[in-house]
């Protein structure tokens, strides 16, 4: 929010409001990005996807035009809503589909919107200062609702490792500790517990029991659990569903427990401002109602809804084709990010996945993830929601909403957004110092063994050096008769070798070049093909068969460091497609699983991992401490899988414990392979 040179006029609560509010990060994008052709918006969860299926609906409901009917909706109406439009609502979500139960229309009372009945129960049931505890991650916009009620939202995180683990978060055991830190912190008192069902920012849902458990064991401490339901009617079809009301049995009719429920997402009419709370709650009902005077929905929409939800073979065949079209997205989605090997929470319900960033950011902090997630948008205008905005309890993941877009822009989107990543993730190295690219003085001596037996048997061979840093190996063997390419993805770092390798006689400098590339990249071999014909006196067709020329690839401890593991296979089967069938030889050094010979390295892989994501890859750092990049330290029994996934075979395998070329007074285990292709 603004701050202007008028806010010393505001009031105490007007200050309260406006003061300490940061607007979320992907809020600001989206204002800025609406309007532009080229913005893609996956932040907002908005539901367009079936639009088309929703406005004959629309139509039909629309004002027949009769005068009668405008007089009556011209005046004022009871502000819980009238009996027929609180019927109408009442018929649609008892539904086997929707809650699943019978309710009473008297219990209901409808105002603008979902968040304006957060707010306004939130003002029925808590003092000033009171707390609304929240399971997390959660809806951004909770925070600042509650804040403008005077109530304190304090966010409740699972206790395992898993960041959407909606049952043990909201455990009898997990919520009283979360309420006696949260009651502990400033002497205030829990009195409200907001649980979304389905769950948004993951789409997946509670089971009865917990949400039973929770309810009684708020019960007990007099803290009303309020329920927000808005994607109630996005469930997939392929999940099994049991309706909330069904979920919940007698425990509904407890005068602490309210349902709320809007038209907005499962049909796409946010515009439209159309909310009800359902609560056996006489007093609070009544309260709602009264503060609803202020946010009340207009009674010619009110009478639209009505018209619209009456209509139940169109309203039954809207709701097939939406949650047909929100599942198809999201497994296509779905199907996407696995073969990129980006870890997500597989959805049950709405249109949003929360995905995993970790292995892309290069410190574990929610700074480097808004650094990323600012540089994505700046890049490529996409825009998504940061793991800091849905209140994760640690960096590294944000929320990827599908409904705001057509099918083909989303997965358009997404995959740019991947290829994006990976560039992301290499730019840590292609931006390092080359001084501070870590390098091994000499190379093991089985593979100088393998290069000096290639040159003896071989008339001009080709050496690949792959993460040629300063390009000082390339270099030594060009001298000795290799044609030689390298590449890196550090500029600076190729400008060095080319530099070096025009310092030599002319003979060796005319079969020396190294050139940028991404050596993950799916059009890596591709791109290896120019630099090799600027070296060869032949063409070379940009073919699987044509691109495999060279004799040797040299690739020092690349593998460890080139991201995840569907990135360390591509770089094997770009390695593979490079390679000279029969005769030509990988020489592939890796780090190796140093836990049992130092223990640094086995506190190192524990406290990394919640940041990385994955065992034995953590961060190294420099000497200040500041993370510099990921590493991946494989064992023996990974690395030889992975080398056979990709069709190659081992020649020969050394396991040494040696000195860290980053931690230099720190032992680790290093492998050196030598592999072939396989001859099927």
């Amino acid at each position: 929010v603004a701050v202007t040179a008028y806010n010393n006029m505001l009031s105490s609560r007007g200050k309260r409001v406006t003061e300490g509010q940061e607007m979320s990060a992907h809020i600001r994008n989206h204002i800025s990005g609406v309007g532009d052709r080229s913005y893609t918006c996956l932040a907002i969860a908005e539901n367009r996807l079936s639009f088309h299926k929703l406005l004959p609906l629309i139509s039909k409901a629309s004002w027949p035009g009769e005068v009668e009917t405008a007089s009556i909706e011209a005046g004022y109406n009871d502000p819980r809503g009238s009996t027929e439009v609180r019927e109408a609502v009442a018929g649609y979500l008892s539904r086997e589909d929707i809650w699943d139960g019978p309710m009473n229309p008297e219990y209901i009372a409808l105002s603008a919107g979902a968040t304006a009945l957060i707010k306004n129960v939130a003002l029925s049931v808590c003092d000033e200062n009171d707390i609304c505890m929240i399971p997390s991650p959660c809806y951004h916009g909770f925070q600042d609702t509650l804040k403008s009620a005077g109530v304190c939202p304090f966010p409740v995180h699972s206790p395992t490792s898993e960041m959407c683990d909606l049952d043990a978060c909201i455990s009898v055991e997990n919520l009283e500790a979360f309420r006696l830190k949260a009651e502990g912190k400033d002497g205030n008192t829990v009195r409200m517990l907001l649980i979304t069902h389905p769950s948004n920012p993951s789409g997946t849902l509670y089971s009865s029991g917990a949400l039973q458990a929770a309810i009684d064991w708020a019960a007990k401490h007099g803290i009303h659990t309020v329920f927000d339901t808005v994607y109630s009617g996005s469930i997939y079809p392929n999940t099994q569903y049991k309706g909330l009301l069904k979920m919940l049995g007698d425990k509904i009719s407890l005068p602490y427990v309210h349902l709320i429920y809007a038209l907005g997402k499962d049909f796409g009419m946010a515009g439209y401002r159309v909310g009800l709370l359902y609560s056996e709650n006489d007093a609070i009902r009544g309260c709602v109602s009264s503060l609803a005077h202020a946010c009340e929905v207009s009674t010619h929409t009110l009478n639209m809804v009505r018209r619209m939800l009456t209509n139940h073979s169109d309203v039954t065949e809207y709701l097939t084709e939406h949650r047909r079209a929100i599942q198809d997205v999201c497994s296509t989605l779905c199907d996407i990010l696995r073969a990129a090997d980006i870890p997500h929470i597989v959805p049950q319900a709405a249109f949003f996945i929360m995905i995993d960033i970790r292995s892309f950011l290069p410190d574990n902090t929610f700074e480097a993830e808004q650094q990323l997630l600012d540089k994505l948008f700046s890049d490529t205008k996409i825009n998504v929601s940061s793991g800091k905005d849905i209140r994760c309890c640690r960096a590294g993941w944000c929320r990827l909403c599908f409904g705001y877009h057509d099918k083909q822009h989303v997965t358009d989107a997404v995959k740019r957004m991947i290829t994006w990543l990976n560039q992301y993730r290499n730019k840590q190295w292609a931006d390092m110092e080359v001084s501070n690219i870590p390098s091994k003085e000499q190379l093991h001596a089985s593979f100088t063994a393998i290069l000096q037996t290639v040159l003896q048997n071989n008339e001009n061979p080709l050496l690949f050096d792959v993460g040629c840093g300063n390009g000082r190996f390339g270099v030594e063997y060009g001298n000795t008769g290799y044609g030689v390419f390298g590449c890196d993805v550090n500029e600076e770092a190729v400008q060095e070798a080319n530099k070096l390798a025009q310092s030599q006689e002319q003979i060796v400098s005319s079969r020396c070049l190294f050139s940028r590339l991404d050596c993950s990249s799916l059009s890596f071999a591709e791109s290896v093909v120019k630099g090799v014909q600027q070296i060869l006196a032949r063409d070379i067709k940009s073919d699987s068969k044509e691109t495999a020329v060279f004799d040797v690839i040299l690739a020092q401890l690349v593998l460890s460091v080139v991201g995840g593991v569907s990135a360390r296979k591509q770089f094997l089967q770009n390695m593979v497609q490079c390679l000279k069938p029969v005769h030509g030889r990988l020489l592939l050094s890796v780090s190796g699983a140093s836990e049992h010979v130092n223990e640094k390295y086995a506190q190192l892989y524990k406290t990394d991992m919640e940041a990385t994501g994955e065992y034995r890859t953590y961060f190294s750092r420099d000497e200040a401490g500041n993370a510099l990049y990921q590493t991946h330290h494989f064992t023996i029994e990974e690395l030889k899988d992975l080398i056979s996934l990709v069709g190659l075979e081992i020649e020969s395998f050394h396991e040494c414990k040696e000195t860290s070329s980053r931690r230099p007074n720190e032992s680790a285990i290093f492998y050196y392979v030598v592999c072939c292709k396989s001859e099927l």
